[in-house]
This record gives structure tokens, sequence and C-alpha cells, in this order.
């Protein structure tokens, strides 16, 4: 009797593992990147739920969000280890103006005790700022002795250009005051989402109720806190109109600091010609789109906007290259201080990554100035080049984060992101930068702001190389440290190092 013939080999069963979720709560962009990607979205929780759903590896959250979060973290449950969270326990510490200004003052005093004055004053990249109502006695009297000197008062949580007030006389100044009651400070929380408070709008006494093309005095019921800057009265110009530029640095810890800086972003331009005789239209002193999108000289297919590579061409075809890239050198200290100013201060949850957009204003002698640090800057976009560009800027943060483990923690880029700092400066490979001097004429660090963005190809071969690479790195962490060597012994690494602290 002839045996039956064996059944047919099973087919290999390849392993395909789940998708990857996320959370967000902001529709549009983030969502659109996060699914590009292959994740899935996860189901919001239970209003009345007190347990934070596991379900999930990367939730983008506004700061409402993520103070809920926090609380059932700390009441309920903790992360889980492969959870990561868009914001820091307290990234206020820099998005808020005032503590800002307070944090890199206290820094500056670092610098100059450790490294002496020359050092602490290249610090000095914001304009001479005093915080309201705290340091309203020495605003006075600054006040008075610069007579000329033309000031703007901010909100400290304030977004979108609301509350801002340009004056020069003391009588516009003292009227603005007495539409203000200190006393009514009506919120202390920290990670209060003051971004989304609604305005309350105030004008004064003898003034008519202003339109919202005009800078009339305004108040933020829950904010406490202003601030009063000299303001930038020789701004650089391009077709008499001013302008700010946007760029967005992704910070993975503060304990140590490592921070990455992105290639893209845009100038953001007035829609009326600069002139110091209309201090009220805010058309031509602010660059906030959603404030120029109101304007009927509004270009919906442009967003008022210029990529910031071809603002770079721009400056470089009229000053030339090497001045260019002094500014752009300038830029990246500014960057480096500033976020050294909040470490120690700002929590170390290795939970937590943040993507702050940075605000620079670019004076006549092309001096940048901090403006500001937006701790949730919008992804909203304005138009199709700008959907394309935070599109981008969103897959990359969550490649740097690699929750897909496919890097090898070498890398230097990441699609669009270079890694600027990783407890110590890192610097530029020789054949990226060519001959590009670095700030003070030290080495370029390795930072390409305004540079070509070849993000897809780059990604693709990073892939591939991570792969055969982590395939042979040793186990060792010492050999593993030698391999990334991006530090140097140079003398002057010190003055980008954070000095001890007091």
């Amino acid at each position: 009797m002839s045996m039956p013939p064996p059944p047919p080999p099973m087919p290999p069963i390849s392993f395909i593992p789940p998708p990857l979720r996320f959370r967000c709560t902001f529709s549009g962009t983030i969502c659109d990147a996060m699914r590009r990607r292959g994740w899935q979205q996860s189901p919001e929780p239970s209003i009345l739920s007190r347990e934070v759903n596991s379900d999930w590896s990367l939730f983008f959250c506004d700061m409402t969000q993520f103070r809920d979060a926090m609380i059932n973290v700390t009441n309920y449950r903790p992360l889980l280890d492969y959870q990561r969270l868009g914001h820091f326990r307290n990234c206020q510490e820099i998005s808020r103006k005032n503590n800002l200004v307070k944090n890199l003052k206290r820094f500056r005093g670092r610098l100059e005790r450790a490294f002496g004055k020359a050092t602490g004053d290249k610090c000095l990249f914001m304009p001479e700022t005093f915080i309201l109502p705290s340091e309203h006695s020495k605003f006075l009297a600054e006040f008075r002795t610069n007579s000329d000197t033309l000031w703007i008062i901010k909100p400290a949580a304030g977004a979108q250009g609301r509350g801002i007030f340009i004056f020069k006389s003391p009588t516009d100044y003292l009227t603005w005051r007495t539409t203000f009651d200190y006393d009514n400070a009506s919120n202390d929380d920290p990670l209060t989402d003051n971004n989304n408070a609604p305005i309350t709008c105030v004008t004064t006494n003898d003034q008519p109720q202003q339109q919202s093309q005009n800078l009339s005095p305004r108040i933020d019921t829950r904010a406490d806190t202003y601030v009063v800057q000299k303001y930038i009265t020789d701004p650089y110009l391009i077709g008499g109109r001013k302008f700010d530029i946007r760029f967005y640095v992704l910070v993975t810890s503060f304990t140590p600091l490592r921070c990455y800086i992105y290639r893209e972003g845009f100038a953001r331009f007035s829609a009326g010609q600069f002139s110091l005789d209309a201090l009220q239209d805010v058309y031509i002193h602010l660059t906030n789109v959603a404030i120029q999108k109101t304007s009927e000289d509004y270009n919906p297919e442009k967003g008022s906007k210029w990529s910031l590579q071809s603002l770079r061409e721009y400056l470089s075809a009229r000053h030339g290259r090497e001045k260019v890239q002094g500014l752009f050198n300038t830029i990246d200290m500014i960057v480096i201080r500033t976020l050294q100013s909040a470490v120690g201060l700002v929590s170390g949850d290795p939970h937590c990554f943040e993507v702050y957009g940075f605000d620079v204003l670019i004076d006549r002698m092309l001096k940048p100035w901090l403006l500001e640090v937006n701790a949730s800057p919008a992804f909203t976009p304005s138009n199709e080049e700008d959907y394309v560009l935070k599109l981008g800027l969103i897959d990359d943060t969550a490649t740097v984060l690699d929750l897909e483990g496919r890097l090898t923690t070498l890398e230097i880029r990441i699609g669009g992101y270079d890694l600027l700092y990783d407890d110590g400066p890192v610097y530029a490979n020789p054949n990226d930068s060519g001959h590009a001097i670095g700030w003070d004429n030290g080495r370029k660090l390795n930072s390409f702001l305004g540079c070509k963005n070849d993000r897809v190809p780059q990604l693709r071969d990073l892939h591939r190389s991570a792969s055969i690479l982590k395939s042979l790195i040793p186990s060792e962490p010492q050999e593993i440290l030698k391999l990334r060597n991006r530090k140097s012994n140079n003398k002057d690494d010190r003055f980008l190092m954070p000095p001890a602290l007091p």
C-alpha cells in the first residue's frame, strides 16, 4: 500500500509588527505626517477616565492636555518606557517672555563670573527688557533717561501678536498703566495653556474703541505679567517691508542638553511699508500670520512668507557669503545660550521632548535679535509650501525620536535636523561645511540653517547605512563612545560649554 504524498511545505511566516500608535490633540499636519509613516491614531480616552491609556507611543498635545497627562501620571500610573510626550514639564522657562528674560540675565551673570564681562556681553542678544510689574521702577528710571526711545509692551504669555502696544511718550505709557490692575492676577499655574486663553480688549478712557488693525492697549485676563523692551527701530527691510524669521529647534533632553536645529524655516513679512509714523498699525510693525492674513494685501497663495533658503540666498547675493555665514553662526550661538539658560530649571524627564519655534529679527547691520521662543509653534500651514515644510518637520521629529529603533545614536544629521549640541558643541564634517568659519572664527558648528534640505534621499541613505552599522558596532560602551567622537579638545570649546552653577 503506497503512502500518501507528503503535504506541501508551509510558506514561511513573516512577522509584521503591529503599527505604532500616536495621540494628537491637533488635526491636520501632525496627523497627516504620522499616518504617512504608517502609524495609527489612538482613540481619545473617556473624559471620566483617570487612566493614561497605554496603547500609544507618541503624544502631540497642547499645554492643557499635557498638564492633565502629568496629573494622571503623578497620581495614578507612570508612563511606560516607550511613551513620549511633546512637552517638558516646565518648558515655559524659556517660552514665557518674563521667564526667558530672567533666565538669560541670570545666565549672563554666570558667564561673566566664569569667563569675564566680554563673554557675558555676548548674551546681549535680546533688546533691553524690563518685567512689569516687578521692575516698574527700573523701567521708569530708564524711560526718563532715554526719552527718545521707542518701547514695546507684550504680555508675558501672549501669542499671535495679541496685547502688544508700542509707545514713546510718558502719557501713553501711564494711560496704559491705569488700564491694567496688577492685583487681579488670576492664574499662577505654570502649565496653564495661555496661548489659547480668551482675550479681553480694553482701551484707554480718552480714546475710542480701536479696530483690529490698531495696536490698542489690551489686557489678557489670564496673564499677570508683561514685558516692556526697547523697540528695534532699524530692522533689515526687503522691499521696504519688515520681517522676522521663524525656525525650529528640537530638544530631546535638558539633562544633559541635546538639541537639533532644523534646516528649513521661513521669513514672515509685514504687509505695509515700514514707517515709524504709524506706531499703532499692526500691518506695518507685526509679522504674525494671524494678523497679516486679515490685511487687504495678504496673498493666500504665498502667505507673506519666504523660505529661509531663499532669504539666505538673497542676503548672500547682497552682502557676501562670509558675512551671512557670520549672521547664521551668531544665530546658532543664540540657540545654544538660550537653551543653556534653562538647564537645571526644565525637568529632565526622559519621556519628554519639545519642538521650539525661535523668532529672530535681523537689524540693518545684520545683527540678529531674539524676540521670543514658542513652546507650541503653530503647525497649521498657510499655503502648500508651508504644508510641505511642516509635514517634513513632524516626520523628521518622529525619526529623531526613533521609536521604531532604526537608528544607531551616532547620527549627526537626521532628515532636515542637524545635531547642534550633545552635552557639548557638535561640529560639522569639513566635507559638508567646506571652508566655512564658525562662530568667533572657530570651528563650524553642525548647523546648516537655511541651506538645502535634501531630506528624502538623506533619510533613505541613513536608514540603509544604519542597518549595516548596527550589525557592526561592538557592544562595548567604550567602543561606541570612540565612534561618536563628536567633541573637540579645542581650548575655545569652553566658551560654548555652560559654566558651573554658583
